[in-house]
C-alpha cells in the first residue's frame, strides 16, 4: 500500500480578511469509480471536484498541467458533511447541514449552466462538461 498526502486538497475561506487563508474541514472524500477524481465536502459549503493525475505522477503535480482543482459546485448554504459518487461514476451526492441533499448530474453532452440555477459551478477543468 502507498500513502500519500497531497498538500493541496484543501477548502479554504475566501472571505477572511488576512493575507494567510483560512483552511476549513473537510468532512468527507469519496474517489470517482474510476479513480481519475476525488470529491471532497467540508466547512465552507462547497464540494470540490480534484485530479488524480497529480497525486499519480510526480510530474503533473509539478507543471499543474491537468489542473489540480477541477471544480468547485457551491450551490450548498451549510457545510457538505458527505459526497459519494454512484457506481456508474455519472452521479455525485452531497448532503448538507442546510437539510439538502444535491445530486449532480456530470453530462458530457452538456455545454450549460447548472440545472435550476444561474451559477453554483466554478469549473477549473479543460474537458467540455458540465455538471447539472
Amino acid at each position: 500500500m502507498h500513502f500519500t498526502k497531497p498538500a493541496w486538497v484543501v477548502h479554504k475561506d475566501s472571505s477572511a480578511k488576512s493575507d494567510s487563508t483560512k483552511r476549513l474541514s473537510i468532512f468527507s472524500v469519496h474517489v470517482h469509480p474510476d479513480g481519475s477524481r476525488i470529491a471532497t465536502g467540508g466547512l465552507g459549503a462547497k464540494v470540490r471536484i480534484w485530479s488524480t493525475k497529480p497525486i499519480l505522477n510526480p510530474a503533473s503535480e509539478a507543471s499543474n498541467k491537468p489542473p489540480k482543482s477541477l471544480w468547485t459546485l457551491t450551490m450548498h448554504t451549510g457545510p457538505v458533511l458527505t459526497v459519494r459518487w454512484a457506481y456508474s461514476g455519472r452521479w455525485l451526492a452531497s448532503g448538507s447541514d442546510d437539510e439538502i441533499v444535491m445530486i449532480w448530474d456530470l453530462d458530457p453532452n452538456s455545454r450549460g449552466k447548472v440545472w435550476g440555477s444561474d451559477g453554483g459551478l466554478e469549473t477549473y477543468e479543460d474537458e467540455a462538461v458540465t455538471w447539472t
